[in-house]
């Protein structure tokens, strides 16, 4: 958009950025291709939940979620708080609208969290291990 005389129309502007960004292979710890829309929000995800909250200087602050609290911490006490934990760091992204149906379950050695994130591209499920 060409401004005409040194003024920009900012209600033709489109304020939504695009999601498209690179694909990180983890298991083969390459970047690879692009990704758009639900696969990228996918990654995202995956980051936000993957990065322990203001512990790397190279993010925002905010960005992550503070899951190590919750490592050795009574089944009770971590059921009771870790929904709220993991919904309102994903919502920091805005192209997620929300995080809910939590289910909860537990072996002699690790607490399973599933959950679903609805986006603004569809939704998906979503699994935590503690």
């Amino acid at each position: 958009m060409i401004p005409k005389n040194n003024i920009i129309d900012l209600q033709n502007i489109n304020n939504i950025e695009t999601s498209k960004t690179y694909y990180i292979n983890f298991g083969k710890e390459k970047i690879q291709n692009k990704i758009d829309e639900l696969e990228a929000v996918k990654q995202a995800v995956y980051m936000i939940l993957n990065t322990e909250k203001n512990a790397y200087t190279m993010y925002p602050l905010g960005y992550g979620t503070s899951l190590e609290k919750y490592i050795g911490k009574p089944y009770d006490y971590i059921i009771g708080d870790i929904d709220r934990e993991i919904k309102e760091s994903l919502l920091n992204d805005d192209r997620i609208l929300d995080v809910y149906n939590f289910n909860f379950s537990r072996d002699k050695e690790n607490i399973l969290i599933t959950f679903t994130v609805l986006t603004i591209f569809g939704e998906f499920g979503k699994e935590v291990v503690l």
